[in-house]
């Protein structure tokens, strides 16, 4: 299953480089999440002062912690239109609360 959703994430980010052509430019970068949506990860985040659109098919990957306020994270996007459209979000440190060991 994992592996179809990145096939269909590689499939969606080819069609909008295609579409967009040459105006989109990728680009990286990290920070501190300071605003997200009130209800799930779906829609527009601040991070690093940058105001950022989580699609859909944006990978959001939690291994070291979850994305909320104040965690560190990288953001992979790209830029068309003056808009920031990620494509993943990698959780660098974050407030994980593993399970209590049994």
């Amino acid at each position: 299953m994992l592996r179809s959703r990145v096939v269909l994430v590689i499939i969606a980010l080819l069609a909008v480089l295609l579409w967009v052509g040459p105006a989109a430019a990728k680009m990286k970068f990290y920070g501190n999440v300071e605003k997200m949506p009130a209800k799930g990860y779906l829609g527009e985040w601040v991070v690093d002062g940058k105001a950022v659109q989580v699609l859909p098919d944006s990978k959001i990957e939690m291994d070291k912690g979850r994305p909320e306020i104040g965690a560190f994270i990288k953001v992979k996007a790209l830029k068309y239109d003056n808009k920031i459209l990620v494509y993943e979000i990698e959780v660098k440190k974050g407030n994980f609360n593993p399970p209590a060991k049994k």
